[in-house]
């Protein structure tokens, strides 16, 4: 059996600018697309798909999206059956968005300390991390699959690329995720007032402006 090749959808927080810039200075391969899901029927491929390649962001800002967090979980194959079978029967897409967010999560929380250190704080990473990663977020599923068989011109390689499009609503998504960071502050006693008021203030964040977050497929260059 050939090996597969997973690329799944890497999150970033969009206030990370170097992160971006480099992502954006990034050669951009040139593939073109074979076949894709319904294209002997004459279907186009879906805007969602089209906007996922340039951010999260972006799908959001579709009609259908509002109000809601998108997520993109993908995976790369030589074996179409393969590939649409994945998407389709996504058990574990849930924990694959988990994981996500506590990337993004964490990397607000590094961000918040930020020129703070010395300063009577030591951020509980590993515990932001671990409880993002494990969580279970209510009303996250998942609403579309889609396939393309890619020709990559760059790397002279043909395989197909799947994705599955994962949505929450905004209230939801905030409301559970600074629930967890109150847990975190709940179950450390002897976390520093500095600290906590950092926690804090993260929550407020959300609370009030949510999470930002920018999606983009590793390598693909689409």
């Amino acid at each position: 059996m050939k090996s597969t090749k997973r690329k799944v959808f890497a999150v970033c927080l969009v206030v990370l600018a170097m992160t971006m810039l480099i992502a954006a200075k990034k050669p951009k391969q040139k593939v073109q697309m074979l076949d894709w899901k319904g294209a002997a029927l004459g279907q186009e491929v879906p805007e969602w798909v089209n906007k996922s390649v340039e951010s999260s962001l972006a799908i959001q800002s579709l009609p259908e999206y509002k109000d809601q967090y998108c997520f993109v979980v993908t995976i790369e194959n030589d074996n179409k059956d393969f590939a649409i079978n994945w998407v389709k029967n996504l058990a574990n897409g849930s924990s694959q968005v988990s994981t996500m967010l506590a990337t993004t999560v964490n990397s607000m929380a590094e961000a918040s300390v930020s020129g703070k250190k010395g300063q009577d704080v030591d951020m509980h990473f590993t515990d932001v991390r671990d409880a993002m990663s494990n969580a279970s977020f209510k009303n996250l599923r998942q609403v579309a699959d889609f396939w393309i068989y890619i020709n990559n011109k760059s790397t002279k390689k043909q395989y197909y690329a799947a994705y599955s499009l994962w949505i929450v609503p905004v209230k939801d998504l905030n409301d559970q995720i600074a629930a967890n960071f109150q847990n975190i502050i709940d179950n450390n006693k002897a976390m520093s007032e500095a600290e906590r008021q950092i926690y804090l203030d993260i929550i407020t964040d959300i609370r009030t402006r949510g999470i930002a977050t920018n999606v983009a497929l590793a390598d693909s260059g689409i």
